[in-house]
């Protein structure tokens, strides 16, 4: 069953689209698909067993599995319809996109009321030491005091023979 989005919400967003059974049966396995790949992007920041309550999704996540839906749906029904895979994969990039932002730390993830959702407490991602002013040891100095090695053509000529 699906708890981000349901068939309901898609005769709005389908225009155009006769709903029947055939179509509702395609929309299920279209949301759940986008539900899944939800979960699973979100799992390393989110602790998303708290999101398999209807009453428990955060309104984000409602509309990018709406969104995630329908480009799937246009993608599975485009038949070799350019102009409807080419809707089903922007549609599909927006979704993706904004999903990315989530998972980026971009942007949080809001409950319904509007409190942000704590990420995982697992110490995961947990920063222990930075490498911001590591100076490797190939690069000790700057390059511009770098300079060619006088006897390089003889070392390699001596090693080519």
């Amino acid at each position: 069953m699906a708890t981000f989005a349901t068939t309901t919400s898609f005769p709005s967003l389908l225009i155009g689209t006769e709903l029947d059974g055939s179509t509702d049966d395609l929309l299920v396995k279209k949301i759940a698909l986008a539900e899944n790949t939800i979960k699973s992007r979100l799992s390393k920041r989110y602790d998303v067993s708290a999101f398999n309550s209807i009453t428990a999704i955060p309104p984000q996540l409602t509309n990018i599995c709406e969104l995630l839906t329908e480009g799937l749906y246009y993608i599975a029904v485009s038949r070799g319809n350019e102009k409807a895979m080419k809707r089903g994969m922007f549609i599909r990039k927006m979704a993706m996109d904004e999903l990315s932002f989530l998972i980026k730390g971009d942007v949080d993830l809001l409950n319904t009321a509007g409190s942000i959702i704590s990420e995982k407490t697992d110490n995961r991602w947990d920063m222990t030491s930075s490498s911001i002013d590591y100076t490797s040891t190939f690069n000790e100095d700057s390059a511009t005091n770098w300079s060619v090695d006088s006897d390089k053509l003889s070392d390699i000529s001596n090693g080519r023979s």
